[in-house]
């Protein structure tokens, strides 16, 4: 038997050959060595890696010349696999924020943040420059949360901003994408690509017996996370809905770890493993405090003209609504002809008539005040004066009247 020995081993060192040949004849499913090289005698990869490059010269319709900086792991990834970052010019926005300095996700202060986008890849010129992706901005601050990947050095505060750019329907499975350097790659098309784009060239490789993807999520504030369908382990490749419920007097704000974005309900696919929690921020209240005979109001301290002074007539406040409502986002319209003012605020509408003790609200009829009939719209020096604790308390506002200063404070969730 030992003498055969040597027979057998050659015979299946020849089987192997010719089954990486058979292998390779099918550009977009060339198993890779764990080094990157798509040989014929390759044997599957641990896990993928996606192949990266920036693209130096379009040459034709088809090819372009890239800068292949990390070579390409596993089999080519389903039709479109290819997706940008595209330079964005004329960014004036900077940063000095001392957070670039650590790893991690950050909330970093930027000038002119408006310029910038969630998924946008900053880069804080510096020594060691700073590197991060933006994943969600705080409202109502100038807090902008990024992920941390390069920690930067003696930074100077200019910004350079590469921001995904959709390329539709581009697909690319050239061998080239398997070595780094200078390469010339065949792409369906390239007219949608410029020179300067970095191209991110999706490859997957599954284990050969596939194993359960584990979901874990968590919560970070007040709030609760559902996953349906709600399982301890996910065939890869199973998608799973994610559902972010905020507690009382919170608000779901993003998502972090392996999901980024602030959609809700969202869909995540499983295949891997993947952690991910919720993010949800207390509430913050908004003011507004009037005072009875004074034609300015103060909207969270400041002030804010109104057209009229609010009044009290029949033992109830009126006054003209507009500048109120444009401050809780709301809208108001004034029909001359049938005297009708509609109010649109916080998913609420509101229609009052001038001399009518009856409303509608998101068209059921109701009485303005079922105590005090006289309590009705009327017009005084050219404005139309509602009746103020019918209209804040219709739209979910608080109402609070205090006598001995005259003043009525109204406080609402942002």
């Amino acid at each position: 038997m030992r003498k055969f020995l040597p027979l057998f081993v050659a015979l299946a060192m020849v089987l192997s050959l010719f089954a990486g040949v058979d292998t390779r004849s099918a550009a977009a499913t060339i198993p890779a060595t764990p080094s990157g090289d798509f040989s014929a005698s390759a044997v599957a990869a641990p896990s993928a890696v996606d192949a990266v490059g920036t693209i130096t010269a379009i040459t034709n319709d088809t090819d372009a010349t890239v800068a292949v900086t990390t070579a390409g792991v596993g089999n080519f990834g389903t039709s479109p696999n290819v997706s940008i970052m595209r330079r964005v010019p004329g960014i004036t926005a900077t940063s000095m924020d001392s957070n670039w300095t650590r790893l991690g996700d950050q909330r970093d202060a930027f000038t002119s943040a408006w310029e910038l986008l969630v998924g946008d890849e900053i880069t804080v010129a510096g020594s060691t420059p700073g590197v991060g992706t933006i994943l969600f901005f705080l409202s109502g601050t100038s807090g902008v949360f990024v992920r941390v990947t390069t920690a930067a050095v003696n930074m100077t505060g200019t910004l350079t901003v590469m921001r995904p750019t959709s390329v539709g329907s581009v697909n690319s499975i050239d061998t080239g994408w398997q070595r780094t350097g200078s390469q010339t790659i065949t792409f369906t098309a390239t007219a949608a690509l410029h020179v300067g784009d970095r191209v991110v060239v999706h490859l997957v490789q599954y284990p050969a017996v596939s194993t359960p993807a584990i979901l874990t999520v968590g919560v970070t504030g007040s709030g609760s996370l559902a996953k349906s369908p709600d399982l301890a382990g996910y065939l890869r490749g199973t998608s799973v809905q994610l559902t972010a419920t905020p507690a009382a007097g919170w608000h779901f704000v993003a998502w972090s770890g392996d999901l980024v974005g602030s959609t809700n309900p969202t869909t995540i696919t499983m295949d891997a493993d993947k952690t991910l929690s919720a993010l949800f921020v207390i509430n913050a209240k908004r003011v507004i405090k009037l005072r009875i005979g004074e034609s300015t109001m103060y909207v969270d301290g400041n002030p804010v003209a109104l057209e009229v002074a609010p009044i009290i007539l029949n033992s109830r406040t009126l006054l003209p609504i507009r500048a109120l409502l444009e401050e809780v986002g709301g809208v108001v319209a004034w029909n001359v002809k049938s005297r009708q003012a509609t109010l649109e605020a916080r998913s609420t509408t509101i229609v009052l008539t001038t001399g009518k003790a009856m409303a509608l609200v998101n068209g059921h009829s109701l009485v303005i005040d079922p105590e005090n009939a006289k309590v009705v719209p009327l017009i005084m020096s050219g404005c139309s004066m509602l009746p103020l604790r019918f209209v804040v308390e219709n739209l979910g506002l608080q109402v609070v009247w205090n006598g001995m200063t005259r003043t009525i404070t109204l406080t609402w969730d942002a």
